[in-house]
Parts: structure tokens; sequence; C-alpha cells
């Protein structure tokens, strides 16, 4: 005669995969706080768009200062700031600022072909990216950023522009730009024009606290529903002749 064996008997109503489901539904939205949303809700990109005209011109309406989102951009140059409307065929397809003072052929340095950018109240900030385009003859240029970082000394980075087109490229700025107090860069060369200056706080991206409280309750819950629902599952016993 068998003997049968007898089996543990799950609990009812209660969705141990479910459970395990929302747990790890919720370590995934708090991993995607963690890499995207701890820092990136406070940084600003500066686009211009208050500026855009639907005309086939350069208009220079912003002058020798321009201010957006609590940081203001000058140049000392008589020419100050412009932009192509929409329908002219170097647009980027997102309103640019261009500086408008030609560069003295003799001297590239000089100060008037430039553009500062520095956080309203001279606090610090991080220079995240920047979009950067050609603006003549579809020619390749570089484009130097010289920043004066808070603690002392400078940061100098260059981007070269390829020049294919009247499309903007994104480019990064290296982590020696997370804690500054101004940034500069002249208009030099074949000339360009720039889009989208995402800055934020000073200092890297790093999670906050709560968020890794969030993120550590999480794992520790997934773990939890795991081993109850391990536990609330059959064992099979060896079968007896």
């Amino acid at each position: 005669m068998k003997k049968r064996v007898a089996r543990p008997v799950q609990p009812e109503n209660i969705d141990y995969e479910g459970q395990m489901l929302r747990n790890l539904v919720g370590i995934i939205v708090v991993s995607a706080h963690i890499m995207y949303g701890s820092s990136v809700d406070a940084d600003v990109v500066l686009d211009f768009e208050q500026l855009e005209h639907v005309d086939a011109f350069v208009d220079v309406p912003p002058g020798l200062t321009y201010s957006e989102d609590g940081y203001t951009l000058t140049t000392p140059g008589l020419g100050g700031f412009a932009s192509f409307g929409t329908l002219d065929s170097r647009f980027t397809g997102s309103t640019s600022l261009i500086i408008n003072s030609l560069p003295n052929p003799l001297d590239l340095q000089d100060p008037r072909n430039s553009a500062i950018l520095t956080r309203d109240g001279g606090g610090s900030f991080a220079l995240r990216s920047i979009d950067l385009a050609e603006l003549n003859f579809h020619l390749s240029t570089t484009v130097t950023f010289v920043a004066t970082k808070s603690g002392g000394g400078t940061a100098t980075q260059s981007f070269t522009i390829d020049g294919i087109g009247f499309a903007a490229e994104t480019f990064f700025f290296s982590t020696e730009f997370e804690s500054i107090t101004s940034v500069t860069w002249r208009q030099e060369g074949n000339f360009h024009q720039f889009d989208n200056i995402v800055v934020g706080p000073a200092g890297p991206i790093v999670p906050e606290p709560s968020t890794m409280l969030l993120f550590s309750s999480g794992l520790i819950g997934l773990a939890f529903s795991r081993r109850r629902l391990s536990s609330a599952k059959p064992k099979h016993g060896r079968k007896h002749r």
C-alpha cells in the first residue's frame, strides 16, 4: 500500500508573486531616480526659445546681455548676440545664439570676440553640456572653453564641430567644470552658433540620502518576498513503495 506524503498547505489570499513584482517595480523606479532624477530636476537648459522669430533674417534682440533661468550671458563686443530666424538656411532647427562681433584677424584672443556665462548673484555652478553648430560655409571649427573654478585656477576644454550641414552637435564637459564661477569662449576661426547650455548646481550628480534609503528598502523587501515565497511552495517528499 502506497503511503501518501502530506504536503504543506499554502496560505490563501497572500499574493507573494504580486508582492515580488511590486517590489521589483519599486526598485526599477528608484534606480531610474538615482540615475536620472536626483540632480537632473535641478539642472537648467538655456535654450533661447523665447528669442525665436519666424523670418529669414539675423535678429539682434539680446544685445550685449541675455538672461534666462538665473544665468546671464554677456559679450564685450559691440555687435552683441544675434540669432537666425527659423526660415534662414543656417537655422539648426532650434533657436541658437551667435557672438555677433567679428574676430580681430590680428588678435583672436581679443575679448570682444567672446561670450561669458555666469550665475546670477555670482554663485558657483556646474556646466554639463552645450550644443554647437557651424555658422558659415559648412566648415569645421574648434571652440575652446575656459572656466574659472570655484576653488581657484581654471579648467579648459575644446570641442571641434564637424562642419557637416547646419546641424547642432552636443558636447559634454569634463568633471573639471563641476564647480565654476564663470566660463568664457570666443568666436574664432570659421565661426559657430551655440544652443541648449545645460547648467546646474555645483558638484557631481549624486544620489540623495532619501533615495538611497528607498533603494535599500526595496532590495530588502524583494529578498524578504523571495524567502516567503520559497517557504510557501510545497516540498515534494520522497515516494515510498
